[in-house]
């Protein structure tokens, strides 16, 4: 966040078409993105506060 640079993307093949859901279980946080029909889950790496 200090530069702007950009640290990952993905293609989601269709228009995002809400704001992303987080969660977290466990200390693991869990992003959802919901595009298209599908809503794609992510985990973040253990630990990446």
């Amino acid at each position: 966040a200090r530069t702007g640079k950009n640290l990952w993307h993905f293609q989601t093949g269709s228009a995002v078409y809400a704001g992303a859901i987080t969660y977290m279980v466990d200390g693991r946080q869990y992003v959802l993105l919901p595009s298209g029909t599908t809503l794609t889950a992510y985990a973040l790496p253990a630990g990446s506060n």
